[in-house]
């Protein structure tokens, strides 16, 4: 097992990290090569001001319609999505992975803090869940890999929690955690989770149509 966690720490987590990052870098040539190609009178309204208009009011809690529209939801997916990514960015336990395996160190939370975004990170999740199969309309678009990205995603909060905590074999805990957050990584580019990046351009290609017929996205 000790084996395992060296490999888990050191190459597969640069393969983990390369595929990202390759992954979603061809991800986004390549749609922007299609859209080059297929859409080009759509460049003729590029405007930066409703693009950064629509990508803010969507950024914001509540700074849409449709968000303010669905307050329970709104609150719970802003959670979902600022702890998902500022957990794992500035939890101190990855901050030493950070520096021993690329040499960069970034500020850190306490670990209070970090436990308890962890913990508001779960339940958030459990809302997210929850509305997917109690809102008809959510879950007839739902399929079965919806669920499995939602629960692959919280899955390393989950274990990491568990180890954190070490409930349940310690050793065990810490290596599910590390393997499936590498298995996200890797599958982040390949599947909708790559939104994280592609939000950005499509809330500004949203931003340009509306624009262009004077009408906000938000």
């Amino acid at each position: 097992m000790n084996e395992f966690y060296e490999f888990l720490t050191g190459p597969a987590l640069w393969a983990a990290f390369i595929i990202f990052i390759v992954g979603l870098s061809v991800r986004l040539t390549y749609l922007y090569g299609i859209s080059r190609e297929r859409d080009r009178v759509f460049y003729n309204h590029v405007n930066l001001k409703w693009a950064f208009g629509s990508i803010i009011h969507w950024l914001i809690p509540f700074g849409s319609v449709s968000l303010r529209a669905q307050p329970v939801f709104a609150t719970a997916f802003f959670l979902f999505h600022l702890c998902l990514l500022g957990v794992p960015v500035f939890l101190l336990a990855h901050n030493t992975l950070w520096q021993e395996a690329f040499g960069i160190s970034l500020p850190s939370l306490p670990d209070s803090i970090a436990d308890a975004l962890t913990v508001v990170f779960m339940l958030a999740a459990l809302v997210l869940l929850a509305r997917r199969i109690i809102r008809v309309e959510v879950r007839f678009l739902s399929s079965a890999w919806d669920y499995f990205l939602l629960i692959l995603t919280s899955a390393p909060f989950v274990t990491g929690f568990l180890s954190y905590h070490q409930i349940g074999p310690y050793k065990l805990t810490l290596i599910l955690h590390i393997l499936l957050a590498e298995i996200l990584l890797i599958i982040i580019p390949f599947s909708k989770l790559g939104h994280i990046i592609l939000f950005f351009f499509s809330r500004a290609s949203f931003g340009f149509e509306m624009g262009r017929r004077g009408a906000r996205t938000w």
